[in-house]
């Protein structure tokens, strides 16, 4: 079980091992990693792209993986004291969605799909939590939804994470 680190503003090795060497998707972050790893994103993390994203932890149901919004400037490795809802992660133009995989726990973090919709457990067996984030849809795509993949023992919990869409015709 490794600590990595995640900024999309980090200017070194991409390596992950500190703030000046992060990684700077969570993409690739959790492609370098395995299950149990937490991840510290920075809250200043901006992340954008014009494709789809799969954040796939290599997280199992018994090892998560943990992805924590803190501040970057506070204690390494960080503490309850840096923890922050400000990281965000999202995809622009149309049809680019999210989909989640691996058993996560994901913290403070700012989902946003342009124009498409989100997929929590987008396999089956896993967990995945969502404490103080935010889910949202952006696009005006009437068939956008906030949805889950057909899987068998998926379990998704949404702690104090609010869920938000720009048109009254997405679902959940």
């Amino acid at each position: 079980m490794t600590i990595r680190y995640v900024r999309s503003a980090a200017a070194g090795s991409a390596n992950g091992t500190s703030w000046a060497n992060a990684y700077t998707t969570i993409t690739s972050a959790f492609a370098a990693g395995a299950a149990g790893d937490t991840y510290y994103v920075s809250e200043d993390h901006a992340e954008s792209t014009a494709s789809n994203v799969a954040p796939n932890s290599k997280g199992t149901l018994a090892n998560p993986t943990f992805a924590i919004c803190v501040d970057h400037t506070g204690s390494v490795p960080p503490v309850v004291a840096d923890l922050r809802t400000t990281a965000q992660v999202n995809t622009t133009g149309f049809s680019n969605a999210i989909f989640f995989n691996g058993s996560t726990v994901y913290y403070g973090i700012i989902f946003t799909s342009g124009s498409a919709s989100i997929t929590l457990a987008s396999s089956s067996a896993i967990t995945q939590k969502f404490i103080n984030c935010s889910l949202r849809i952006a696009g005006g795509n009437s068939s956008d939804a906030l949805q889950t993949s057909a899987g068998v023992g998926q379990r998704i919990e949404l702690i104090n994470t609010t869920v938000s869409f720009s048109s009254g015709f997405h679902t959940i």
